[in-house]
């Protein structure tokens, strides 16, 4: 690698290392959209970057760019930031209109089975009004299963093009060095990279991390870097 493609900053804990020199340029970064990945071994210190990020950006900057992988020892603040989270939020009015949907729909089936069922315990003697009742519930769970049908469709096509509307959007990834190269959390990462590369590939608390480790990491993520990439490492002495 070019010598200015290396940055490392090392310094004892609490001197403000990430905040001070990372953090502003994380936001030139999401400021020019240029796609960024933040992560450390530690679960902890991925809830402390978010909460940064979300603490030095614009808002409409952090609410856009910034995503959270990984599942473990989220705080509350993280885990909205999560693909899952973003999703549910892009998604919640129309997963909740299915549901009524499907709520209705189970209604008209349980008057459908509950007329049966009076109809066997009676014999011929509310038949007239058995075959109305019937017929209407029986016309009205027909139309509702289409419509829940056509609904289903309609969601799963518009899962993949929020998913990907989201992940195209953002540009800075905070994680671990495992959840990174988790297999569907590369797959997003492909995804939000498209054809182009990271920007900036910077790794907190690497003193804390075996340089095996650290060269494993880079391998697997050997596709979504080139060499246009700088490297920030931060850490203890």
């Amino acid at each position: 690698k070019k010598p200015e493609s290396l940055h490392v900053c090392l310094g004892g804990p609490g001197v403000g290392k990430t905040m001070t020199k990372l953090v502003p340029a994380l936001r030139v970064c999401a400021q020019k959209g240029v796609p960024c990945l933040l992560t450390s071994s530690l679960n902890r210190v991925r809830n402390t970057h978010i909460a940064m990020l979300k603490s030095e950006l614009p808002d409409e900057v952090f609410q856009k760019r910034v995503l959270c992988i990984g599942s473990h020892d989220l705080d509350s603040l993280a885990q909205s930031r999560t693909l899952t989270a973003l999703m549910w939020k892009a998604m919640r009015r129309d997963v909740e209109e299915h549901e009524a949907l499907l709520g209705q729909l189970q209604h008209a089936l349980e008057q459908v089975a509950r007329i049966v069922d009076y109809g066997q315990k009676h014999g011929s003697q509310m038949l007239t009004h058995m075959i109305d009742a019937t017929h209407n519930y029986s016309t009205q769970a027909r139309e509702l299963h289409r419509r829940v049908a056509e609904n289903r469709v309609r969601l799963e096509e518009m899962v993949a093009q929020k998913q990907s509307e989201i992940l195209q959007q953002c540009t800075i990834v905070v994680g671990t060095l495992g959840a990174a190269t988790n297999k569907t959390n590369m797959k997003h990462i492909k995804q939000m990279l498209g054809d182009r590369k990271f920007g900036l590939l910077a790794t907190d608390e690497i003193s804390k991390l075996h340089i095996c480790d650290y060269t494993l990491f880079l391998a697997r993520l050997k596709l979504c870097i080139d060499r246009n990439t700088k490297f920030a490492l931060i850490g203890d002495p």
